[in-house]
């Protein structure tokens, strides 16, 4: 990317961590990360303003979301999540209950309707497990984060989607309404 679009990402998320308790060098560092590991700038920056909703939801530290950042840089090149990165995040206080039904709610919106996901967990028995079988992709992380992060305004502020919009994405009526409320 040229330097006008680089900043263009940075002013986001120094705009965003004026509103948060996650300083803007962190996020500086994080993107760094992300885009060393091979993530695009625009789903590096949604996967950081997301995971930082997602931390502040569930009261993980500003360390605990530097250690879970950098696990899930690297599980984002290799391009699946598998059990040991939802470690991280579970380590990181942020693999809860929230985390988990909204990455199902995405992947029941991917070309496959959630099969894979569907299929992994039965023969699993449970969510944890089901990750070994490599349902949880790269894309099915980045749409969740994208939506936990939000959207920029007319205004310039970070807005949640709308369930409206989030239906057009792909998810049902009741997954809309779940993950506006969360984000």
């Amino acid at each position: 990317a040229n330097v006008k679009t680089v900043n263009g990402y940075l002013n986001q998320l120094n705009h965003y961590s004026d509103k948060t308790i996650y300083n803007f060098s962190q996020m500086a560092s994080a993107i760094g990360k992300f885009t060393a590991a091979g993530v695009s700038l625009p789903d590096a920056t949604n996967a950081i303003r997301g995971m930082a909703n997602s931390a502040a939801l569930s009261g993980a530290s500003v360390e605990q979301l530097n250690s879970a950042m950098y696990q899930m840089s690297q599980a984002l090149a290799a391009g699946t999540i598998h059990l040991m990165d939802w470690n991280s995040l579970v380590n990181a206080n942020m693999g809860g209950q929230n985390m988990q039904k909204s990455l199902e709610a995405t992947a029941m919106t991917m070309a496959d309707g959630g099969k894979a996901m569907t299929d992994a967990t039965t023969a699993a028995g449970n969510f944890r497990d089901s990750l070994q079988a490599g349902w949880l992709s790269a894309d099915i992380f980045n749409k969740t984060m994208k939506v936990m992060g939000g959207q920029t305004d007319k205004a310039g502020n970070i807005v949640a989607y709308t369930t409206e919009q989030l239906q057009k994405m792909g998810y049902s009526k009741e997954a809309a309404k779940r993950l506006h409320e969360l984000s």
